[in-house]
């Protein structure tokens, strides 16, 4: 059961570059089909389900990360300009 246990813990926000480049290879060759591992093993087919959806989603926090923090930075900048209004 550790090993599902560390799927289910599996820290999907910090991803390593090495380990999502080698997912990537994996996931996106075209011998890589879901399908055809869940006809073999339908704990195979969920694993590999597991590693397309994680690959996926550390994919798009790539994406996300740089605007969550120009988000932020523009908030507090809002904030201030808030206060600046405030006072005059």
């Amino acid at each position: 059961m550790k090993f599902l246990e560390r799927l289910k813990t599996y820290e999907r926000d910090s991803v390593p570059d090495k380990v999502l480049q080698k997912v990537k290879t994996l996931t996106k060759s075209p011998e890589f089909s879901i399908e055809k591992m869940q006809k073999a093993s339908k704990a195979a087919g969920g694993l590999a389900r597991w590693c397309k959806a994680i690959r996926e989603y550390a994919e798009s926090v790539i994406i996300v990360r740089p605007l969550q923090a120009q988000q932020i930075k523009m908030t507090e900048e809002l904030k201030v300009a808030e206060e600046a209004v405030q006072i005059k």
